[in-house]
């Protein structure tokens, strides 16, 4: 788990006919599309004593996705009224913003009926959403410092080609928070989902 500070890993996942036409896509834009596409669908449920809406604005409020469409999305929930609902997004996005909503709000997975018939107890998104929230956006603020060391080292290795000694310093003094912020969320992400490696969607 602590070694996962490497480039940033390439993962696949089910894409809309509007979003990004490739099928390998970085960490953080798995985590922006989670994030979209948990506001979408549980925004006004209950997360602790708060809507999951309350909860989750205020941790990403600095925020700017690097996927346009998840960055249209998030901005109405930023700027939407308190009564926003899916259907006042799909009224105001265009036609690719319509065909990305559509395309997360139908369900994540579901259940046979036959395991209910069968006493087998299978916990829905809706019984462990507050942790599936935490830990969002925990590996969404994870990827972004991650993208962020990342983009460092380039330009660390620009300002020592040109002998810019007074930028080196800077960047050198960014990279050591940088690397401690990373640091810190590695060892709340290994507390909370133990083994489990830390870009796994899942709860």
């Amino acid at each position: 788990l602590g070694q996962d500070s490497g480039p940033i890993q390439q993962e696949f996942i089910q894409l809309a006919d509007n979003e990004s036409p490739i099928a390998e896509v970085d960490s953080v834009y798995v985590q922006e599309r989670e994030t979209i596409r948990l506001l979408l669908n549980y925004f006004s449920n209950a997360v602790g004593d708060q809507h999951l809406i309350d909860y989750i604005l205020p941790e990403i409020e600095d925020v700017q996705f690097s996927d346009p469409h998840y960055n249209q999305i998030l901005e109405l929930f930023k700027s939407g009224p308190k009564d926003l609902s899916v259907q006042s997004i799909l009224e105001k996005g265009d036609i690719a913003i319509k065909s990305v909503v559509a395309g997360l709000i139908t369900p994540k997975y579901s259940v046979s009926p036959g395991w209910g018939e069968r006493n087998i107890f299978v916990p829905s998104e809706t019984d462990e959403l507050q942790k599936a929230a935490y830990l969002n956006v925990l590996r969404l603020k994870f990827r972004i410092i991650q993208r962020m060391i990342e983009s460092n080292q380039l330009k660390l290795k620009t300002a020592e080609s040109q002998g810019n000694g007074e930028m080196v310093n800077e960047i050198l003094d960014q990279q050591v928070a940088l690397k401690s912020a990373e640091r810190e969320l590695t060892s709340i992400l290994g507390t909370v989902v133990g083994r489990r490696p830390i870009g796994t969607s899942g709860g």
